[in-house]
């Protein structure tokens, strides 16, 4: 999308062609995130990163319900609440027959 050189005053503009494309406005903010070891800098628009952030943060309450549950639980308990956990998520085979986990069930023996 083009290129840049930083000012003397450590600014760049952002090139029109990345303007249009991704409508970028006079006025919008962004995150800016860096990697020092590639001496790359990554912009994310702030809205967006907003939304992101709000999204793992409520997402990281039911995860950490869902933690403390299963701390307190024994092996046969389910959750006491439904989170949408997937069916299965937690359960231990009932068969008795532990190869069925190992990746070399199935196998003939050598």
């Amino acid at each position: 999308m083009g290129t840049v050189t930083v000012d003397g005053r450590g600014q760049l503009v952002v090139p029109r062609e990345a303007r249009d494309a991704l409508n970028i406005q006079a006025g919008d903010r962004f995150v800016v995130f860096g990697n020092e070891r590639r001496r790359s800098l990554h912009l994310v628009s702030a809205d967006y990163f907003d939304s992101f952030a709000d999204m793992l943060l409520s997402r990281s309450s039911r995860l950490e319900r869902l933690a403390r549950d299963l701390r307190g639980m024994s092996w046969g308990e389910g959750p006491e609440e439904d989170e949408g956990a997937g069916e299965g998520a937690g359960a231990r085979s009932t068969d008795g027959d532990a190869s069925r986990s190992t990746p070399d069930a199935g196998r003939p023996k050598e």
